[in-house]
């Protein structure tokens, strides 16, 4: 009893560091299981989410995020594309696109390799109009989608605006009746749906029986470990695999602050002057504020003046 008490004031003591966790989900279970195990670990309290939801039968990179690093939620979603290796069935439509659901339509496909391949091109690098699915977390009068479903109450939202970076066709079989895409799209984008469109685009169907999520942005499959992994680490308050922020977006310039009166600005959350002759100094749309590489601020630049968007320090 004494030793839990002791663990528990030692945790409490400990600063959450303001860092982003790289985590490979595995297939089975939710986003909400990976983040109910991590903050177990973690003291009380302690603010942790993650930066975009993967489907229970998927698998791959779920970012997770501590502190002050869930402020930049909307800048993940906004600057870093996610890339998807799936893998689908041909010939049967599901209820919720993927292997999941229940039986709707079943045609033999007459595909060739050459159709297949065109129409995964016609899709790339071009605004798309997509309805989510029925069976999703999108809202309708504040209750999900998914939640009518179930209750055979089919939901149709009008179309939403994604981008995709970028489709190829990784293999297809039409004796097995199998084809994997590999895609990089913009945050939101269901691939259940992009696979159904796909397929549906040359009258064919199909579902989805394995998605794999391989990189957000900069961030890939390499710099993953585990759940348990991470809950070990976590016990022992190492966070020596985890990325910085600046690590996520190091497109954004470092602008380095040295001078004491400026540092103690920003310590404040108060605008400093740009001192950087603006010929010199990188057009961006965000900017680091750092020194001697540690990680002060997030910012952006305007009418001459660095204004925090996201304090470290206080």
């Amino acid at each position: 009893m004494n030793q839990k008490k002791e663990k528990s004031t030692n945790l409490s003591l400990v600063s959450l560091p303001s860092v982003i966790l790289p985590v490979y989900k595995e297939k089975g279970g939710s986003s909400f299981d990976v983040i109910r195990t991590l903050k177990r670990k973690l003291p009380r309290k302690s603010k942790i989410g993650h930066f975009g939801t993967l489907d229970p039968f998927a698998d791959g990179i779920l970012l997770v995020g501590l502190s002050r690093s869930l402020k930049l939620t909307d800048l993940i979603h906004h600057y870093c594309p996610k890339t998807y290796l799936a893998k689908g069935a041909l010939g049967k439509k599901t209820t919720t696109g993927d292997l999941e659901g229940e039986v709707l339509v079943e045609k033999e496909p007459y595909l060739t390799q050459f159709q297949i391949s065109q129409a995964v091109k016609n899709f790339e690098a071009k605004v798309y109009k997509q309805v989510p699915p029925a069976f999703s977390a999108t809202k309708y009068k504040g209750k999900k989608l998914y939640e009518y479903a179930r209750k055979g109450e089919f939901i149709q939202k009008d179309p939403v605006e994604r981008m995709i970076y970028q489709a190829q066709v990784e293999s297809f079989s039409l004796e097995e009746k199998e084809l994997s895409v590999k895609c990089q799209v913009s945050t939101g984008t269901y691939i259940r749906t992009l696979f159904e469109d796909i397929l549906e685009s040359v009258d064919e169907v199909g579902y989805l029986k394995e998605l794999t999520r391989t990189n957000i942005g900069p961030i890939s499959l390499d710099h993953c470990l585990n759940v348990a992994q991470w809950a070990d680490k976590l016990e022992q308050n190492d966070f020596s695999h985890s990325l910085s922020p600046l690590e996520v977006f190091s497109a954004f310039p470092k602008v380095n602050i040295i001078e004491p009166e400026r540092l103690k600005k920003l310590a404040n959350g108060n605008p400093i002057e740009n001192s950087i002759n603006n010929s010199n100094l990188e057009k961006s749309d965000y900017y680091w504020l750092v020194s001697q590489d540690q990680v002060l601020a997030l910012a952006k630049l305007v009418e001459n003046q660095f204004k925090i968007e996201v304090n470290y320090q206080s």
